[in-house]
């Protein structure tokens, strides 16, 4: 997720540009240096613009030799007001990793100010005028403030107006197998971020997460989630990895996470931990690293290096190996992509200062720049959401309301453009501080930490678990087939049977199930032996339940306070595919 507090997607209006994407500008040494824009204030706060400066040739250069100046026009079209920071220190020298944050407000009206210039110079420059800085000016960003908060970003090369850059040399990707390619089209379950320190516990603090309390959570995301996301692969977290494969059947991300804090021995660990369990069979995407170049952790080619060693040490050549990082970070850094067989892209509208209103056109937008980019290559966002609680982030509100729409909208429109979004995040974990208030970072969850759902995101994963009732006045709620026993001229049926309605205020009443049936037509085959029921959920981890067997040789299985069953075939000497059916039982379905 995002440490600063605004991170910029820009819209340029010829279609070209985010915030990052810079044009490269060849300087006197070739070495193509220019400008990439992190962070910028809104109109009247904050006086800082904060970036860094990539190298066009993917050799990279040295930050040292460069330094950054600015300028500014109070009013779109006016005066030009600098050098920035102040006429007696006209330029910031660039950091040794790459980074640099310029001070553009010494008075006046600066803060309002609608159009930034930031300038990129040879270290030592010192420019005594606007004009001087501009002629001396290797690279130029131009950014232009509007009061809703957006911003608009245009790179410029000395005074002309570049061109965009160049695509990478991509060569030729690996292919996507179907292991682990994503289709929301075919299947509405939901991939998501997964990270059990809740109640206390903090990845910070090294806290031991214990098996139960990872399944625990892991029952809670079962009906509704095929695919999670982890930060982590080493330590408590290597525990999950095993679980989630072998018990709940999930695709799985895996990420290994380093910081610039890790030596390159620690560093080695974590990679050799993720190559570990992918050759073990627990690995489906293996990430390298999250969010480091928009850190500032790692350059580009550093972290191609531990892609590097983390695809020779994978036994599958069909496990794609990648880095996440930011939309800007990918436009920067082509290098970067060329060294992916996948692109995972971070896309929070709420950290780039963006109405909920705007949020899906904000994703679609930088997504499409981040597919283009790819040059061929698979693209997942791997993070992607909004806070129900908090403080704000200029025009971006936590709220249940704003969190349900952003989530029904984007959800809406992955399943219908094949896009996979991994939604941040499972469960409200208090130990993250983030934000301008620094409270939104324990309000990311799906579910808070006590394992309710929280209403926001209810609708969606009611559509995904219910299995359809059919008629609400019937003896017989509904019908489920499953086509998987047609092998061998097998068939499963299912309904839910003895519901009772309870009246509720409004005029609605509620349907609670109380039991589930199955039959199992196969000649010379008894019924008991074919199919398991298991109950999970309502306090209970995984139960099997024995059956009433009716007279017409069907199963009937008392589901009361049961949350969810898992429905398994019993007996592989029969040559049938075997089934396997997990079915969400929801308390209450409402109606007039």
């Amino acid at each position: 997720m995002k440490n600063i507090r605004i991170v910029l997607c820009i819209f340029v209006a010829c279609g070209a540009l985010l915030a990052g994407v810079a044009a490269r500008a060849g300087d006197a040494a070739g070495q193509g240096a220019y400008i990439a824009i992190d962070s910028v204030p809104r109109i009247g706060g904050g006086g800082y613009v904060e970036g860094h400066v990539g190298f066009a040739d993917g050799k990279g250069g040295d930050p040292a030799d460069y330094a950054i100046s600015m300028a500014v026009e109070v009013t779109r079209g006016g005066r030009k007001f600098g050098p920035k920071p102040t006429y007696d220190n006209p330029a910031v020298d660039v950091r040794p990793d790459g980074t640099f944050s310029c001070l553009f407000v010494s008075g006046g009206q600066d803060a309002a100010a609608e159009r930034l210039h930031v300038y990129l110079l040879r270290r030592g420059a010192a420019p005594g005028s606007v004009a001087a800085a501009e002629a001396a000016a290797l690279d130029t960003v131009v950014i232009d403030r509007y009061s809703d908060g957006e911003a608009k970003i245009s790179q410029r090369s000395g005074k002309a107006l570049s061109a965009a850059p160049p695509a990478a040399d991509a060569g030729t990707p690996r292919a996507a197998p179907a292991a682990w390619r994503k289709h929301p089209k075919a299947d509405p379950r939901l991939s998501i971020c997964f990270s059990p320190y809740t109640n206390g516990l903090s990845p910070e603090d090294d806290s031991e997460v214990p098996v139960e309390e990872m399944r625990r959570q892991l029952d809670l995301l079962r009906p509704y989630v095929d695919t999670i996301r982890m930060f982590g692969v080493s330590g408590t977290l290597e525990k999950a990895y095993r679980m989630a494969k072998e018990e709940y059947g999930l695709r799985v991300i895996a990420g290994a996470w380093f910081d610039k804090s890790y030596g390159e021995e620690k560093i080695h660990a974590e990679l050799d931990k993720l190559i570990d369990l992918a050759n073990k069979g627990y690995v489906d995407v293996a990430v390298v690293g999250s969010e480091t170049l928009h850190r500032g952790d790692f350059s580009a080619s550093e972290l191609a290096g531990y892609i590097g060693r983390v695809r020779r040490g994978i036994k599958d050549g069909g496990i794609p190996v990648g880095t996440s990082d930011t939309v800007e970070s990918w436009l920067g850094n082509p290098s970067l992509v060329q060294a992916s067989d996948v692109v995972l892209v971070t896309i929070y509208p709420f950290f780039s200062n963006v109405p909920a209103a705007r949020g899906l056109s904000h994703v679609k937008s930088a997504y499409a720049q981040v597919e283009k980019a790819a040059a061929g290559r698979p693209v997942i966002v791997s993070e992607s959401g909004w806070p129900t609680e908090g403080g704000a982030e200029g025009l971006a509100v936590p709220g249940m309301a704003n969190a349900k729409r952003l989530f029904e909208d984007t959800y809406s429109w992955s399943r219908a453009n094949d896009v996979e979004v991994v939604m941040f995040s499972a469960m409200d974990e208090a130990w993250k501080v983030e934000g301008a208030s620094g409270d939104v970072g324990r309000h990311w969850g799906h579910f808070t930490a006590d394992g309710r759902l929280k209403d926001a995101f209810a609708p969606v994963y009611r559509s995904i678990a219910t299995v359809p009732l059919g008629k609400m006045g019937g003896a017989v709620g509904g019908t489920l087939t499953a086509e998987a026993f047609s092998a061998s001229g097998a068939r499963l049926d299912g309904w839910y049977d003895e519901y009772a309605e309870v009246a509720l205020g409004g005029g609605y009443s509620a349907l609670t199930i109380g039991k589930v049936g199955f039959s199992v037509a196969h000649k010379g085959v008894d019924p008991k032996g074919c199919v398991g029921v298991y109950a999970l959920g309502g306090g209970v981890r995984r139960k099997k339940l024995e059956p009433e067997v009716r007279k017409d040789g069907s199963l009937m299985f008392d589901v009361k306070g049961v949350e969810a069953v898992r429905i398994e075939s019993l007996s592989p000497s029969i040559p049938y595919v075997p089934y396997s059916e997990e079915i969400r039982l929801f308390d209450v379905a409402l109606h007039r």
